[in-house]
């Protein structure tokens, strides 16, 4: 469940990106806070269906699984939107960030070594490695975001080291 929350918040945040393209606090916002969020939806469902307190390593390994799920799905619905014309595609991505750094006085030279590097993701091996990529972002933030849930959720019992039943 939180790996769908996860995965629908960050489609939503690529939305929200592509209209402030080239600024980096809503960059960082639609990278990292659909993992935490959907990480902290995990562990809080995990928590109240088992009336369970979670110690800190399993929180985060929940939270890296979330984090697994949210960025599959997430990535894969966005290529999807993509190839469909609900977002941007390559050309159009390149354009505004061309747009992007011009309107922040880059020289042509170092606009045109930026895209040169990014045309390495338009490929569909790019659009793999970006897949791969974001899976193990959302992982990796995820894990964070599974530990400050252990510590925000905790049920009645002890703590837990199985979080194994978490993802039947």
């Amino acid at each position: 469940m939180g790996g769908l929350v996860a995965a629908l918040i960050s489609v939503v945040f690529t939305f929200v990106a592509q209209g402030a393209a080239g600024n980096p606090v809503i960059g960082i916002a639609a990278c990292c806070l659909p993992a935490i969020i959907g990480a902290l939806v995990g562990v809080w469902h995990y928590t109240s269906n088992n009336n369970a307190t979670l110690e800190l390593g399993p929180g985060a390994k929940l939270g890296a699984m979330t984090g697994v799920v949210g960025g599959l799905v997430g990535g894969l619905l966005g290529l999807l939107l993509r190839l469909i014309g609900v977002l941007p595609g390559a050309e159009a991505q390149m354009e505004t960030a061309r747009q992007s750094m011009m309107d922040r006085g880059m020289s042509d030279a170092e606009i045109e070594q930026a895209l040169q590097f990014s045309e390495i993701f338009t490929g569909p091996a790019g659009q793999i490695i970006g897949l791969v990529l974001g899976i193990v972002i959302f992982a990796i933030v995820g894990a964070i975001g599974g530990m400050i849930g252990a510590a925000i959720f905790k049920k009645g019992g002890g703590g837990t080291d199985d979080v194994a039943e978490a993802t039947a």
